[in-house]
């Protein structure tokens, strides 16, 4: 089975940042807390093994590569994309404009005219063992019935 495109980027990028601020495996291990034959595996997607059962490779988790971007002090995102150093920094001064943007906005809050009022959320369900109960005892309300025929003579009368 292929390796998908996030794993070889994520492995291509982690080699890239331990490289530039001279990490080793055991010292990203004991910065991140996440084991030293993990971040190998990382590393090295092509090595993980097959899940017998399934047939497919195990993946990294969000977690770890949370606390390996911790480490590394970047943004999840930029060892999940494979960008160049040029695009990584058009990113960075994008998504910079955006936050001020986006605190400015929160400051402001300006209501815009035209556009629909807030959504009221749905009420929530009631717990699936009240429902399960009144489901087994039945309803406890009476349905009015359309005819004051009984079911048999609605039939004959339906069908003549």
């Amino acid at each position: 089975m292929a390796v998908s495109k996030v794993v070889s980027d994520l492995a291509v990028n982690l080699r890239e940042f331990m490289a530039d601020r001279g990490l080793t495996q055991q010292k990203l291990a004991a910065l991140s807390g996440v084991k030293q034959t993990t971040i190998s595996l990382y590393l090295r997607p092509e090595a993980r093994n097959n899940d017998a059962a399934t047939g497919k490779r195990s993946s990294p988790t969000l977690a770890g590569v949370e606390a390996i971007a911790s480490a590394l002090q970047v943004e999840i995102w930029e060892l999940l994309l494979l960008l160049t150093p040029k695009q990584r920094g058009v990113v960075k001064s994008v998504l910079a404009v955006v936050a001020e943007h986006t605190a400015n906005q929160e400051l402001q809050t300006p209501r815009l005219g035209g556009l629909p009022p807030p959504v009221k959320p749905l009420a929530p369900r009631k717990p699936r063992a009240v429902r399960a109960a009144r489901k087994s005892t039945g309803s406890t309300r009476k349905r009015a019935s359309a005819s004051p025929l009984t079911p048999t003579e609605n039939k004959r009368r339906a069908y003549p």
